[in-house]
């Protein structure tokens, strides 16, 4: 009987075999950048002071030539740190390549340095951070945030486990005397830690 219900079985037409695959949509980088504006990004420098436990992130300004390593020396020795610990500065610059025009998208831009600013933080992790100028900083923030806002202030970095003080770049803040005080009260609660 077992046989037989069996070779009934055999008989039946099948039916057609259902594709449950998911489709996937592969969507290129130009096409990503179709749906977010493109952006021209003035080229500009980033200064990298490694400062003990600190990670100091500056605006380099092409424009202002001021003694900014006495500034940063007398910062490092106002938080307790020895002229030891004071590292040589690494430079980032943007564009990347020399020579090329760089236009891409303000989020693509926002990922390539927050990849690198990790990479950083991988490397040799840090009790402190200060980004200091604008470029330094917008790019860390919340992108629907303006620096100004955040002038002075101690703000958790989203995606990293450190927080840091935004302020004005180290010529910005040798140029004004103002901005130089506000700093001084920023960072007064920052002693190495």
């Amino acid at each position: 009987k077992a046989s037989a219900v069996l070779a009934s079985l055999d008989d039946k037409p099948s039916l057609p075999k259902k594709d449950v695959r998911q489709k996937t949509t592969l969507i290129s980088a130009a096409e990503v950048a179709a749906t977010e504006p493109l952006i021209s990004v003035e080229p500009f420098s980033l200064s990298l002071q490694r400062i003990g436990s600190l990670l100091l992130i500056d605006s380099r300004s092409f424009d202002i030539a001021l003694p900014t390593d006495r500034l940063l020396h007398s910062i490092a020795f106002a938080l307790g740190y020895k002229h030891s610990e004071i590292e040589a500065a690494e430079v980032f610059n943007w564009p990347v390549t020399a020579g090329v025009d760089c236009v891409q998208t303000i989020d693509s831009l926002r990922l390539d340095l927050q990849a690198f600013l990790d990479g950083k933080l991988l490397t040799n992790t840090i009790d402190q951070l200060f980004l200091l100028g604008e470029n330094s900083a917008k790019y860390f923030i919340n992108k629907d945030s303006l620096y100004a806002d955040f002038l002075y202030q101690k703000v958790d970095l989203a995606g990293f486990s450190t927080s840091a003080i935004i302020a004005p770049s180290l010529s910005q803040i040798l140029a004004d005397p103002e901005l130089k005080r506000k700093f001084w009260l920023a960072i007064r609660d920052c002693k190495k830690l």
